[in-house]
């Protein structure tokens, strides 16, 4: 009962007490004679004539200062306080560069008042935030519960509170700018430092927002000028009105377009300006929200962009596209001619989200940061000049990433006319065909640098088709010389084989050699293809894929009609199978591949002449100057989860791919293709097959081995 009842006291005087620290002052009582003392920093010598300020803690500072009850300290760092309301004040003690600070002392009985030692003051910078168009500078930064505020904002809202003591303080800001409230902001001061809050402080603001952030790009190649901004945070939000008109005229702008989103397109189409006679143009866009209630706020700050119509009159790029290395600087050349007039300044940006950056003249060189075998896409460069008038000229630039080779072997053997390769416990292998001997050789290396060969003669006479690795096992298939049946051989070691006959495979009545196979570690592949087929129409009911879950057991599959939906020219250089995320891929005359899906776990390919089954084509890119292209010996690898893939080039002629050489592609995930190396290392003759070089993921590289040796990316 006697702990309740000292507990209940306990809070009623907690009660009291912060009832009297909220109105601050006791009414008709006095604080008589309160003493204290005053140190030097080390609390030993007296702080002589420390100037004191006895502030009540509810203190709003301005231009007066009425309530204030100031002091000095006599020659022995003594102060009285006498003749105040009692009540919460926070007393300040300053003598030069140093000072102190008491935070809500209760003075109103004896002995209330207590000593203190100075320190070292310190400042704090920050900076305010508030709406576009509205002008920081009318700010006002009080401290309360002391004198001080400041009025020192700078234009880009940026202000120091300067000489305070060490402490906690809250600061109260207000603004002469209408439809903002005050806003509080908590901070700490140390002793003798110079801080900077890390983020800004939001001004309240109760009226509709303005819009932040605009930014308008021209795209002279899609001639589509794209707009975005910063999205508003708002209760009754409707949508952004966007308003556009021309530079350099008066006549208030128009909406041209209401949108909910933060990104709009505007076109040329829209501006109905002759271009053949009209050589630029600029443009001036605003955007404002509209509330739920269709009232609207204020205008964002203006974004102007001028407009090329023709490459005759402010040409900025000699080029449409430019290829880089990443990681390694290219040149940025920019042009002007004399309908621009003077130029005041030079910028780019990469990406749509970066700021400008200044450049001190027309040239600059570039580094896009980025292991040297990134393949980029669509990644765009933006110039921008500005004139004498201010008038802003845009051109962009298409970067197209080349990965970089290194070599890192020379040539296995001249005598050597095939190269398939494969990693395989750890170890790069690579299988050689010697055209002397008719023979396979095995290379093995455990860095991709220092190879040595294993065996001159591997126990079978020739590869047409490249090893696969599936259930811990190398596998090997061979044909025999009447084509009439195959031999899997099978090592765990890559020295030691052993060999099944394949009964399944087509008999001798087809008389060709153009099946491919592939795996994806859970099942294995067989694709044939039949020329004879399409031209005699004989080949209905016929086993044209074959599937194994252990490389043992295998089952073929029938289909109906045509075997594939394009013919194949010579389908043994232009004929390609493999699996990757779950699907099959099959590349016929290279230019086209066909995804299908499986319907189901089952075995067999869909019928490719059913409206079910139809495939997706993903067309490969054609030069602008080719209606079509001839291509052939594809080379296909799955490198860091990408399909990546190389063919030689055959084509009379070309502006931007050369003759009779082989390039090396990515597919995108759109199933667009990206050219990621024009200088692929790999064997460049008009006669060479397939196996002629090949491609291997190994250690987190790209290698490709031909008779022009071992070659990897860079990093």
């Amino acid at each position: 009962m006697e702990t309740s009842k000292y507990l209940i006291t306990i809070l009623i005087i907690s009660l009291m007490a912060s009832i009297l620290k909220c109105t601050n002052n006791i009414a008709g009582s006095e604080v008589t004679n309160e003493k204290a003392l005053v140190y030097m920093p080390g609390g030993k010598s007296p702080a002589v004539a420390a100037k004191i300020a006895v502030v009540p803690v509810d203190y709003i500072p301005d231009n007066r200062n009425s309530d204030i009850y100031e002091t000095e300290t006599d020659g022995k760092g003594s102060y009285t306080i006498d003749g105040i309301p009692s009540g919460f004040y926070n007393i300040i003690a300053q003598k030069d560069s140093l000072s102190s600070y008491q935070d809500s002392v209760f003075l109103g009985s004896a002995d209330d008042l207590r000593n203190d030692t100075l320190d070292y003051s310190g400042s704090l910078s920050a900076r305010i935030v508030m709406q576009p168009n509205h002008d920081p500078r009318s700010a006002v930064i009080q401290v309360l519960g002391t004198t001080n505020y400041f009025s020192n904002v700078d234009n880009s809202g940026w202000f120091t509170l300067k000489n305070q003591p060490a402490g906690s303080y809250q600061l109260r800001i207000v603004t002469t700018e209408p439809q903002y409230t005050p806003t509080f902001e908590n901070v700490v001061i140390r002793a003798g430092k110079s801080d900077t809050l890390q983020e800004p402080i939001h001004l309240i603001y109760t009226g509709i927002p303005v819009v932040s952030g605009l930014r308008a790009v021209y795209n002279p190649v899609s001639s589509v000028i794209c707009l975005s901004w910063n999205p508003v945070n708002y209760h009754n939000f409707g949508r952004y009105l966007v308003y556009c008109g021309m530079t350099g005229f008066s006549e208030p702008l128009d909406i041209i377009a209401s949108t909910e989103n933060t990104v709009f397109y505007d076109t040329l189409s829209r501006l109905g300006i002759d271009t053949a006679n009209t050589p630029l143009i600029g443009l001036r866009y605003q955007v404002a929200v509209e509330t739920g209630s269709l009232v609207e706020g204020e205008k964002s700050n203006a974004e102007d962009v001028t407009v090329v119509f023709t490459r005759k009159a402010g040409i900025l790029l000699a080029v449409d596209t430019l290829t880089f290395t990443p990681g390694s600087a290219f040149k940025l050349n920019i042009k002007t001619d004399s309908s621009l007039g003077e130029v005041s300044s030079y910028s780019y940006r990469l990406r749509g989200d970066e700021d400008f950056k200044e450049i001190s003249g027309p040239e600059t060189t570039i580094v896009i940061d980025a292991p040297a075998d990134s393949v980029f896409n669509g990644l765009y460069c933006i110039v921008k000049v500005t004139n004498s008038e201010g008038i802003n000229v845009f051109d962009t630039l298409i970067l197209q990433s080349r990965m970089k080779w290194e070599q890192t072997a020379l040539p296995f053997d001249d005598t050597e006319i095939g190269y398939y390769s494969q990693v395989f416990n750890g170890k790069l292998l690579v299988f050689t065909q010697s055209g002397a001997q008719n023979a396979v050789a095995l290379w093995s290396s455990e860095n991709g640098t220092d190879w040595q060969k294993k065996s001159d003669s591997l126990p079978y006479r020739q590869l047409t088709k490249p090893p696969l690795v599936f259930d811990d096992r190398i596998i090997v298939m061979e044909r025999d010389s009447a084509l009439a049946s195959a031999v899997i051989w099978s090592s765990i070691d890559g020295l030691n084989w052993n060999s099944k006959q394949m009964d399944s495979l087509p008999n001798a009545g087809f008389s060709t050699d153009y099946e491919v196979w592939c795996t994806d570690g859970e099942r294995i592949d067989i694709i044939n293809y039949f020329p004879d087929c399409l031209k005699n129409n004989i080949c209905k009911g016929v086993q044209n894929s074959w599937v194994s879950l252990d490389g043992k057991k295998w089952k073929g599959s029938s289909v109906k009609g045509s075997l594939f939906p394009d013919r194949l020219d010579t389908p043994n250089k232009n004929f390609i199978a493999f699996r990757m995320k779950g699907s099959l891929y099959i590349g016929g005359a290279w230019r086209t591949l066909y995804l299908t899906s499986p319907a189901s776990a089952a075995y067999y390919f869909k019928v490719w002449n059913q409206v079910e089954s139809d495939p997706l084509k993903l067309p490969f890119p054609v030069p602008r100057d080719q209606a079509t292209v001839g291509t052939c010996n594809p080379v296909t690898v799955i490198f860091r989860g990408s399909l990546f893939m190389s063919a030689q080039i055959n084509m009379e002629s070309s502006t931007e791919i050369s003759n009779n050489t082989s390039y090396l592609w990515k597919l995108m995930q759109d199933s667009s293709w990206v050219l990621c190396s024009d200088t692929y290392p790999a064997v460049n003759n008009s006669e060479m097959k397939s196996n002629y070089h090949s491609l291997v993921e190994f250690k987190n590289r790209l290698y490709s081995i031909s008779r022009s040796g071992v070659w990897r990316t860079l990093r």
